[in-house]
Formats: structure tokens, sequence, C-alpha cells
């Protein structure tokens, strides 16, 4: 839904150049618009929000720009809609709501738990069963990452910089580690100083593991979602991108788009059809503002979705035109001639 807020002036009179505006935007709205009031978001992956802001966001950031459609998770809601749940960053869980996520893993469900998402609210042991036992925190401000063969893609081999260290834990016997820890030879302060803006690592692996998997449990001990909120940095999205890779992988929406691109899926059931919303509108910061402003149209952009009905045709709207789709074990996958700056994609069942 839509709406605006404006504040007359003194003498009554409408402003007419902003009016002017506000209608060439709504007559846009105005034809897409029953594709989207009433919809219900269509999405098989959970968010449980920490109430930590930069924990929170900096997930929700990485999930956005991987295009990876999610719903914030109801703590009292019904948990078996998700294939996975990820667990953002901060110690927030008490004893009830950790039980309804243990039973939720037994059940089948994937969990991706960062940092201190998986400990008590007093951060002295762990509720969710991660494969792993509680440490302390980290003996240093950062620390470097090595990934193994299963969280490798798109990452170097050697240590990369991670700008919070990570909590220190003792894996179980048993227990698959993902990657190994490197810490730097010291903090670096007035003391102890390095010509680096970082103290480099050590050669020696750190004796806490740097990532984890228990059956459908991934745990990666870095907050990465409060780092990527900080610091913004490629290679700690691409890691929580393979590490949830490993736990999910049957999104009912994919779709490849610039990290810029943002893809949604409703569910209209009383009209009977799913609708895909695709955007791609890169804002530019400029002094206090950050403007939309060049509209780059994409061409070819491939759009698959796992829906439990079976689909009838596929068409674009506003302009109704019908496109030809494929089906492939379950999967319906069309391919959009152009997105420029916003294009939905109608599954009709």
């Amino acid at each position: 839904a839509c709406n605006f807020g404006d504040q007359l002036h003194p003498l009554g009179e409408m402003d007419l150049g902003t009016y002017g505006n506000l209608g060439e935007a709504f007559a846009y709205v105005e034809k897409i618009e029953e594709y989207g009031v009433g919809g219900r978001p269509a999405a098989n992956l959970g968010l449980w929000r920490t109430g930590e802001q930069a924990d929170d966001e900096g997930v929700a950031s990485m999930l956005l720009e991987i295009q990876r459609d999610f719903e914030v998770v109801d703590p009292e809601g019904d948990l078996a809609q998700y294939k996975a749940i990820v667990l953002t960053g901060a110690a927030c869980l008490g004893e009830r709501e950790a039980e309804r996520l243990n039973a939720y893993v037994r059940d089948g469900g994937g969990l991706l738990v960062l940092g201190k998402s998986g400990l008590d609210r007093d951060e002295k042991e762990f509720l969710i069963d991660v494969g792993a036992s509680y440490v302390g925190p980290p003996e240093f401000d950062d620390d470097f990452l090595v990934v193994d063969e299963a969280l490798s893609e798109g990452l170097v081999a050697s240590p990369f910089l991670n700008y919070e260290a990570a909590i220190r834990v003792k894996a179980a016997e048993g227990t698959e580690r993902l990657a190994s820890i490197r810490e730097p030879y010291f903090d670096r302060t007035y003391g102890k100083y390095c010509s680096h803006q970082n103290t480099p690592n050590q050669f020696q692996v750190a004796a806490h593991p740097g990532g984890l998997r228990k059956g459908k449990v991934v745990f990666l001990p870095h907050a990465l979602g409060r780092i990527y909120h900080v610091h913004g940095a490629r290679v700690h999205r691409q890691l929580f991108a393979n590490a949830l890779g490993l736990i999910y992988g049957e999104p009912m929406v994919e779709t490849t788009l610039p990290s810029a691109g943002r893809v949604n899926l409703l569910h209209q059931p009383e009209q009977r059809r799913y609708v895909v919303h695709l955007l791609y509108g890169p804002a530019l910061q400029r002094g206090r503002c950050l403007v939309i402003e060049d509209l780059v149209p994409l061409f070819d952009v491939p759009v698959a979705v796992r829906l439990p009905e079976e689909v009838k045709r596929v068409r674009l709207v506003p302009d109704g035109e019908e496109v030809d789709c494929e089906r492939e074990g379950g999967v319906v996958k069309v391919v959009v001639p152009k997105v420029e700056c916003h294009q939905a994609v109608v599954f009709d069942y």
C-alpha cells in the first residue's frame, strides 16, 4: 500500500507542483495496485529478529542483496512454514523460544545461527544445539577466517579479516568444522603498534572454530549481520550466502539481479495467482539524501518459482503480455524480457 503526508500552506492552497509529481507516480501505482493490495507474503525463509538493530538490519540487507525473499518470524507463530530460519546475531532467546526452535530442527527445519544468537540472554550457555559448548567472549578485537571447501564458493583461500572477533566455542565430538580462525598477534593500540590498520594474523590455527555444522544447524560464531551493517564488506555477505546455502536450497522464488535489485513474492489466493515483483533502482548518496535518478534497464532476467499449485499461465503486468515458461521438477522458469525500475510477473493457477 502507498501513503503520503502533506501540510497545507497557511493560506490553504495546494502546491500543484508537488501534487503533479505525486500524480505521475500514482498513475503507475493505479495500473498495478490490484497485484499488490491484499497480497500475502509467500516466503519459506524466516528471519528471527534479535532486537539489536545492527544485527537484524545487517542480515536483512544481505538477504535483500542476494535476492533471498524472507519473512520476519513471529516467535509465537507456526515455524513449520519455513524451510530455514536465520538467527541474526545477538543473544535474545529464553527457554521457551529455544525449545520451539530445537523442536523445529528435530522436525526437519534448518537453522543458521550467527554470533551469540544461540546463547541464553545472560550469555552463559547455548540454548540451541549447535554442536558446541560456549567458552567465552573473544580475546582480540578482530580476527581472520580460513574457510573449508563447504563454504569456499567465491571466497579466497587465504585468511580474510573479520572486523569483530568471533565468540569462542568448543566443538563437540563429531561436529563438522566449516572454517578455522587465525587470531592477530595483538590488538593494535598505542602500546602495540602495527602500520597496517589491522594487525596481521598469526600462522597457527586458533583452538576455537570459525564455523560448524551439525545436521540442519549451521553455526557461524561471528556477528556477520552487525559486521555487514557497519562495514559492508562483500566477503562477509558471500560467507553468509554460502552458509545459508548449506541448509536452504529450495526458495520459493529465485532470480539473478545486481545487488541493488529486489524481489518479492506475493500470494493472492482469492484471484488464484502469485505475483513476483522485481525492482531495480540503485540509489546514490548525495549529501544527506539517497537519490534514485538513473533507472538503467535490465534485460533477460531469469525468474524461477516453486509453488504448490499448478501454474496455468505467466504474464507481465501492467502490459498483460504472456511469456513462455518451462517446467522442471516442480520449478516454473521464465525469462523476463526487460525490467526498468519495476516489473510484476503474474503466475496464474
